[in-house]
């Protein structure tokens, strides 16, 4: 299964991710044809990780 969304920044900054069962796809929303990069689900993890404490250190 594969979720997909949108995350829109402040300042225009636009990433759209979807994930698949085995990590995730993010890429610039914005432009088109650009590259995808692919995260396995360990490294995916530890990203979420480290923004959810660095946001709830804020």
């Amino acid at each position: 299964m594969v979720h997909v969304f949108a995350q829109h920044g402040a300042g225009g900054e636009c990433v759209e991710c979807a994930l698949p069962d085995d990590g995730a796809l993010v890429r610039d929303s914005k432009t088109s044809g650009v590259p995808v990069v692919a995260f396995g689900s360990e490294p995916w993890l530890s990203f979420i990780r480290a923004l959810r404490h660095r946001t709830s250190a804020e």
